[in-house]
C-alpha cells in the first residue's frame, strides 16, 4: 500500500509539473504572440503613415503646381461674367473676358451680333477702354460688397456724348448706394442734373465749392 501510494503521489507530482510547464509555455505564448501583434500594430501604422505623406506629398505638390493657376482662372471667370452682367444692362452686344496669359489680359467683343471672336482690350477705343475699366471695378466691388465708389475723370478722354453715355452706364449698372464722381465737363454736369433727381452736383473751384 506503501508503495502504491508512493507511486500515486510520484504520478501526481508528474501530471502537476507537467501541468504547470503547460501553463508556463501557454503563457510564453501568448506573450510571445502579444508582442507579435503589437509589432505588427506598428508595421501597419508605419506603412499607413508612409502612405499619408506619400499622399500628402502628392496633393501638396498638385496644390503647389496647380492651384494658384485654378484660383486666378475662377477669379477671372468670376470677374468676367459680373462685368458682362454689368456692361450688357447698357451695351447688351458688348462682352468681356478676363484671361491668364503672361499675367491677365482683357479681351473684349464690341458687337457680339457682328464678330465672333474676341479682341485683345489694347485695341479698344478709348470710350470702351473706360467702359470696362469702370465694369471691372464695379465687378471687384460687388465681390467685396463695397456700398460706394470714387471715380476720379473717368471721362477725361471721352467726347461730351460718350460721358453722358458712360455717367448713364454707371448708373445703370445701380450697384452703390452712392458715388462719387470728379469731372471736367459742365454740359455733362448739366445734362445728368437734369436726368436724375438723386444727383447733387457741385463746382469747385479755388479750394470753394458751390452747388451746381
Amino acid at each position: 500500500i506503501h508503495e502504491n501510494n508512493l507511486k500515486i503521489i510520484e504520478n501526481n507530482s508528474i501530471i502537476t509539473f507537467n501541468e504547470e510547464a503547460k501553463s508556463r509555455n501557454q503563457i510564453e505564448l501568448d506573450k510571445r504572440q502579444e508582442k507579435e501583434n503589437e509589432l505588427k500594430q506598428v508595421e501597419e501604422k508605419i506603412k499607413s503613415d508612409n502612405e499619408r505623406y506619400a499622399l500628402n506629398k502628392s496633393i501638396i505638390e498638385i496644390l503647389s503646381n496647380h492651384l494658384p493657376s485654378y484660383i486666378i482662372v475662377k477669379c477671372c471667370n468670376i470677374i468676367s461674367s459680373i462685368m458682362n452682367n454689368i456692361i450688357q444692362v447698357s451695351f447688351p452686344y458688348m462682352e468681356v473676358s478676363l484671361v491668364q496669359k503672361d499675367g491677365i489680359l482683357i479681351f473684349y467683343n464690341p458687337d457680339t451680333r457682328k464678330y465672333n471672336k474676341m479682341l485683345n482690350a489694347d485695341m479698344c477705343s478709348g470710350f470702351q477702354k473706360e467702359i470696362i475699366s469702370i465694369a471691372f471695378r464695379c465687378a471687384v466691388s460687388e465681390i467685396y460688397n463695397l456700398s460706394f465708389a470714387f471715380f476720379d475723370e473717368i471721362d477725361s478722354a471721352s467726347s461730351e456724348e460718350n460721358s453722358i453715355k458712360m455717367y448713364e452706364f454707371l448708373n445703370n449698372a445701380n450697384l452703390f448706394e452712392q458715388f462719387f464722381i470728379i469731372t471736367h465737363k459742365k454740359k455733362t454736369v448739366e445734362y445728368i442734373k437734369n436726368q436724375y433727381t438723386n444727383i447733387s452736383a457741385y463746382e469747385v473751384s479755388d479750394g470753394q465749392y458751390t452747388k451746381f
